[in-house]
């Protein structure tokens, strides 16, 4: 590895173009060195022990991001230096703690997440050092100055404004801010970090020294604010962008905030590769590239040649969020399946009172520890602003057509991000063109495609529509069955209740002494003891002599002359989503040419 490294450096001062190859390197040694290679703890009961990095709250428990420290099975110590997750309905604060959990490590659904730890929280400790003293009292001064201010609905808002998280909010208000396509005001990002440069430059006004300490205190107290909201890639991104922005202005450097992104990204990318598949991170790089490279494509087409300074004062605000949405827009599709159509417009009435009600919790928790009296009237103040705020993005969600369901190939999606650079634009719309041209040929197949995972069945009919067969209870299997390999919500559905998806037909999944036959067509689906799938009077898909890993997706392409079987992981990347819908559709082409 080391020598590794050493040619990819050398390669790279040698030719600029080949730094790529020394960041790839330097992503692998990382990986490599965090990797365990201890397994004796693995899937074994032992007593766990490690340090509390962030916490998540959500509606009825609490997520906590643990580093661990060692493990200990049958009074032998074990070191056990990883991160993992453990989930706890106990609502105290943990941020800094070291915490014990009696249980057992499991292994995580994704390469890029963390293992989970099961088990029972049988001891919790205080902070070993004194940096997760400060982080504890914090955190704790905020949560309980927050609720002791505010009812316990705008306590869930306020909590999620200032320390980030939209899990707290109860299920039908975060609903309406999904739909309105505002819940990113939820996420601890550049207005936040904003605003704490503000209350810190404020404060170090008065201090008679340098301008270089200035800015280290500064930084010392993003820092902080990034480790109390538990380290989360918005804020870390934006903390490491207010840091470089800051040095180039120490050092009177002038930058491209596109390099500056750029940069970010890379640091983040060395310092722990998976990042790149955090929904959080891809999120807060879309929106922020998206700012940096489209609005000044619509600066100079648009505003500069707008007269009336009431319409650029509008325009301005409006382009910022319209490049924001636009990058974004592509991932939005591709992990919920809606676009938010009036997010634009949305955004600009929710996002100034947004701002106006994080400025003023930071003020309140200020406030309240000299004037407590003051904070109470300013809180006060705080609570009518989260109730526009909820009422303005109700107005908004009820809008027919303010969130329309889209199910695209991320194959379209990953092409769509090559038409924003100037660079890539004419080879990206030529791909783009060519791809189109096969999705619709290969949509002119006539066939039964199916798919099938352990305790789940999806089976698309000649004519596009699906029915879901769910056998058993095993919500997450069939959720990844329905989230990542299906064109769409599912028509039919034979299960033994209606709790997973609102199919239009439900039909009851069989008991033992009965058997379900479904006819659609040519299709003939039996489900008894096992299920299986005819066409055209040939048995394309029975579980009777098919059995599968838990972690993959067996696909079946028939035409009742030939069928074709591969399988997938049902778990997957988008990589992984492109490939598989690249080699679907092209099996496709073979059988409808063949």
């Amino acid at each position: 590895m080391i020598i590794a490294g050493s040619a990819a450096l050398l390669i790279s001062l040698w030719k600029r173009q080949f730094l790529y190859l020394f960041i790839i390197v330097l992503s692998t040694i990382n990986t490599s060195l965090h990797k365990p290679i201890d397994q004796v703890y693995h899937g074994r009961k032992a007593l766990f022990s490690g340090t509390v990095i962030a916490e998540t709250q959500y509606t009825k428990y609490k997520k906590l991001f643990i580093d661990l420290h060692d493990a200990q099975i049958d009074g032998k110590d074990y070191a056990c230096q990883m991160p993992v997750e453990f989930y706890t309905h106990t609502g105290d604060v943990f941020s800094g703690k070291k915490i014990v959990v009696q249980g057992r490590l499991i292994g995580s659904e994704h390469a890029h997440r963390p293992m989970l730890l099961s088990g029972t929280l049988v001891g919790v400790e205080a902070p070993s050092s004194w940096y997760g003293n400060i982080i504890f009292s914090m955190r704790n001064y905020i949560e309980q100055t927050l609720a002791a201010l505010f009812s316990p609905e705008h306590r869930t808002l306020s909590n999620g404004l200032v320390l980030g998280g939209s899990g707290r909010l109860y299920p039908e208000i975060r609903e309406v801010f999904v739909r309105t396509g505002v819940l990113h005001v939820f996420a601890v990002s550049g207005l936040h970090v904003g605003f704490v440069c503000a209350f810190a430059g404020v404060l170090l006004l008065w201090i008679p020294i340098s301008r270089k300490w200035k800015f280290v205190i500064i930084m010392l107290i993003l820092c902080l604010y990034a480790a109390i909201t538990g380290f989360r890639p918005s804020v870390c991104r934006a903390v490491l962008m207010a840091f470089l922005f800051g040095l180039s202005l120490l050092l009177q450097r002038n930058v491209d905030p596109a390099h500056i992104t750029t940069m970010s990204a890379i640091v983040f990318l060395i310092i722990n590769p998976f990042v790149l598949f955090d929904l959080s991170a891809q999120l807060s790089f879309a929106a922020v590239y998206g700012i940096v490279l489209v609005y000044p494509f619509i600066r100079d087409k648009v505003i500069v040649h707008v007269k009336s300074r009431i319409a650029k004062y509008l325009l301005v605000p409006l382009g910022i969020s319209f490049s924001a949405q636009v990058c974004v827009w592509p991932l939005l599709i591709y992990y919920f399946h809606r676009l938010p159509t009036l997010a634009v417009i949305a955004n600009l009435f929710i996002v100034p009172i947004a701002s106006v009600t994080i400025f003023l919790l930071f003020s309140v928790l200020i406030m309240n520890t000299f004037f407590t009296l003051g904070a109470q009237v300013l809180a006060f103040f705080v609570s009518r602003l989260l109730h526009v705020l909820v009422f303005v993005s109700t107005i908004f969600a009820r809008i027919p057509f303010a969130n329309v369901a889209m199910f695209v190939s991320p194959v379209f999606l990953v092409l769509a991000y090559g038409l924003y650079a100037r660079r890539t634009r004419p080879y990206a719309a030529a791909i783009l063109s060519l791809t189109l041209v096969v999705w619709s040929i290969s949509f002119l197949w006539n066939g039964v495609e199916i798919k099938a995972a352990p305790d789940a069945v999806l089976v698309t009919l000649p004519h596009s529509e699906q029915i879901f067969i769910v056998p058993e209870r095993n919500i997450s299997i069939q959720h990844a069955v329905l989230h990542d390999h299906s064109n769409g919500e599912p028509e039919y559905m034979i299960a033994r209740d209606r709790t997973f998806t609102p199919a239009e037909r439900l039909y009851e999944y069989p008991d033992e002494l009965t058997t379900l036959r479904v006819l659609a067509g040519d299709v003939i689906i039996t489900c008894d003891r096992e299920i299986s799938v005819n066409y055209h009077d040939t048995v394309v898909f029975s579980d009777h002599d098919w059995h599968t890993d838990q972690t993959d997706v067996l696909y079946i392409l028939s035409d009742s002359k030939r069928t074709v079987r591969f399988t997938v992981p049902l778990y997957s990347t988008i990589l992984d989503h492109i490939i598989r819908d690249l080699r679907v559709t092209f099996i496709k082409l073979q059988l409808l040419f063949s």
